[in-house]
């Protein structure tokens, strides 16, 4: 059901016919199924939206004998041009409807062009093929079997690829992020922190096959132990030196902008607050600040435990900044998801993390990492994502001001 705010995002957005479709998930649902001709269950899992251009959804389908993720692209009135240039391009069997009407089409993801290796990937007979690029002509490949991790259309797929040899970690990015993301990878090859190898790439294809660390994801209530684990590999992690990208203020701020850019869209009414909030952020950051190896995108569920022991997946955004980022960011992200009692989360962590933390610091990146996760509630197409969205920007306002005690009052 649609919410006020949807409402009245419609009503603004004249130029994308099916934004009214998408947004509503009664009518998301019934469109795909009318035109995939069988009842489904759809369920957006993300959902990138750029105004008077274009929206595109990942959904999750499932219906009588399938449970699989499908694209819907839609773009402005008129955009036919764009509609058939995708048609064309799609690979056999990867386009599965189109309505001019609404200039959208529904697609698998073999027919996301920005990320071609997934052409090869989702085709059983294909497969082999891209595998012996990273393995080499004579490599056990065939047989295998694959299944989707994590998926945002045309930035990067995350699959479980199943080989007799045991599983691998394989991902799909965009060409011209590949290079970087292998870099991060292998610049944590020698740190003492457990963290997954880069088996091989494919660099026309956007194509990497990484270790699959063993071990199991840490509990969504978290136990004392694992939290004392994961406080553990980041102290090793940033007591590491590495050659790794700096992270400075500049790009914090860019991001700041971006958030008030699309709050403002997505929901105007809190505006004037973001725009406080995030001034009030950008004034606290500095460039002249100690410097470690950070995780750089850190949350519980990129920590997984083995024998007691912690290591780190999922190393895109791996650089150099103030040890308080990572903290920060796995604060956030609890706190956004509804971890319970993030205060206690972190007393948990620092339990095994030996190195000082300037408080100060650490409450400006906290607000930093709850602003740029606002928008989240809306592109997970939450329920009540307005009041989600309002209360993460309000957790940053009250961890400014009274540092990251803060969050519990603020939950």
């Amino acid at each position: 059901m649609l919410c006020d705010a949807d409402r009245a995002l419609i009503a603004r957005e004249t130029d994308l016919p099916a934004l009214a479709t998408v947004l509503d998930p009664e009518r998301l649902q019934s469109w795909l199924g009318d035109r995939l001709g069988v009842e489904i269950h759809a369920q957006i899992r993300y959902l990138r939206y750029k105004p008077g251009t274009s929206c595109v959804a990942a959904v999750q389908v499932s219906g009588p004998s399938t449970c699989r993720t499908m694209v819907v692209t839609a773009y402005a009135s008129g955009g036919f041009r764009k509609l058939a240039k995708s048609v064309n391009r799609a690979p056999a069997g990867a386009l599965l409807a189109m309505d001019p009407s609404l200039s959208a089409l529904v697609a698998a993801p073999a027919a996301d062009r920005d990320l071609p290796a997934l052409r090869l990937l989702s085709d059983d007979r294909l497969r082999p093929m891209l595998l012996r690029r990273v393995w080499g002509q004579h490599a056990q490949v065939e047989g295998t079997s694959l299944r989707e991790l994590a998926y945002k259309p045309q930035r990067r797929w995350v699959g479980r690829l199943e080989m007799a040899s045991g599983p691998v970690l394989v991902r799909a990015y965009r060409r011209g992020d590949l290079e970087a993301a292998a870099a991060r990878i292998q610049a944590l090859a020698g740190a003492p922190a457990r963290t997954p190898r880069l088996l091989g790439t494919d660099r026309r294809r956007g194509f990497a096959a990484v270790e699959f660390l063993p071990g199991d994801a840490v509990p969504a209530v978290p136990d004392r132990a694992s939290l004392a684990a994961a406080g553990r590999v980041l102290d090793t992690l940033h007591g590491h030196p590495a050659n790794l990208p700096r992270h400075d203020a500049r790009t914090d701020r860019a991001a700041l902008n971006a958030v008030v850019r699309q709050l403002g869209i997505v929901l105007p009414e809190i505006g004037e607050e973001v725009v406080d909030v995030a001034h009030r952020t950008a004034d606290e950051l500095r460039e002249d600040v100690p410097s470690v190896s950070l995780h750089g995108d850190l949350s519980l569920d990129q920590v997984i435990i083995d024998g007691g022991e912690a290591g780190l997946i999922d190393l895109d955004h791996a650089c150099t900044g103030p040890a308080e980022a990572d903290l920060a960011s796995l604060l956030a992200d609890a706190h956004v998801r509804g971890a319970g009692d993030v205060t206690d989360l972190f007393g948990g962590v620092v339990a095994g993390y030996r190195r000082p933390l300037d408080t100060d610091r650490l409450a400006t990146y906290t607000a930093l990492q709850l602003l740029r996760r606002a928008a989240e509630p809306f592109r997970r197409r939450e329920e009540e994502w307005p009041e989600r969205t309002r209360r993460v920007v309000d957790s940053a306002a009250r961890v400014l001001r009274g540092g990251i005690t803060a969050l519990e009052a603020a939950k």
